[in-house]
Parts: structure tokens; C-alpha cells; sequence
């Protein structure tokens, strides 16, 4: 795959976690696939996969941060959906869903930081300056 192709599908996985987050902050997570924990089963998790099999992808370390940070976000979804309804207002939905916005920035940022590494050729710092 060359590197424009590559460069608009990490394009369009932002933009699918992006809406998957933003149904979440209008409380419509129902029938979002990152609800039930599973990280595989949604576009973003099918298109990691894809990327995967590519041993030139696979081995680098933009795709296993993004990889694992992808799954750390859908076992916090799934730990969030699992809540039940009359305790989301407790201490614990709390604390999990800024532990879940965490992961999800950190997620947007890392893709970012791989993006610019494709575009600028070389390593992108993804904390510091």
C-alpha cells in the first residue's frame, strides 16, 4: 500500500472514532461496537487488523501504540456500558469515563503522531517537545 492510501485510511479511522466518541458524549453508545468490549468487531479495530498483516506495519511502533491503545479503549467502553443504569451518576462511571476520554485523546493523538511520521518521514515525538 503506498503511503497516500495509507495516510487516508489512518484519515478515516480518526474520523470513526471521532463519531464513536461523540455518540458516546450524547449518551447514544447503544449498537456502537466498542459498547461491548470487543475491540475486532469495529471498522477502526478491522482496519488495525488489515494494517497488521503487513510485516512493515505490524513491526512498527506507531502501529503497536495505536493498536494497544485501541484495545485499552474498548475494555474501558465495555467496563462503562456494563455499569448499570440507576449507578452511571456514581463515583465509578466517573472515574471510568474520564480514564475513557483520556484514552481516547491519547489514541487521536498517537494516530496523529503516526500520520506526520509518514508525511515527514521520520520520527514524530508523541509527548515533549
Amino acid at each position: 500500500m503506498n503511503d497516500t492510501d495509507f495516510l487516508i485510511q489512518i484519515d478515516e479511522a480518526r474520523s470513526v472514532h471521532a463519531a464513536w466518541v461523540c455518540a458516546h458524549d450524547r449518551g447514544e453508545p447503544g449498537g456502537f461496537p466498542a459498547s461491548d468490549g470487543d475491540s475486532e468487531h469495529c471498522a477502526f479495530g478491522k482496519w488495525i487488523a488489515e494494517a497488521g498483516q503487513d510485516p512493515a506495519i505490524r513491526g512498527t511502533e506507531p502501529f503497536n501504540l495505536v493498536r494497544w491503545l485501541h484495545n485499552e479503549f474498548h475494555a474501558l467502553a465495555g467496563e462503562v456500558a456494563a455499569l448499570p443504569r440507576p449507578g452511571r451518576d456514581d463515583a465509578r462511571y466517573d472515574l471510568l469515563s474520564r480514564d475513557l476520554a483520556a484514552t481516547s485523546h491519547l489514541l487521536d493523538r498517537a494516530l496523529a503522531a503516526w500520520r506526520a511520521e509518514i508525511v515527514q518521514d521520520e520520527p514524530v515525538l508523541l509527548f515533549g517537545s
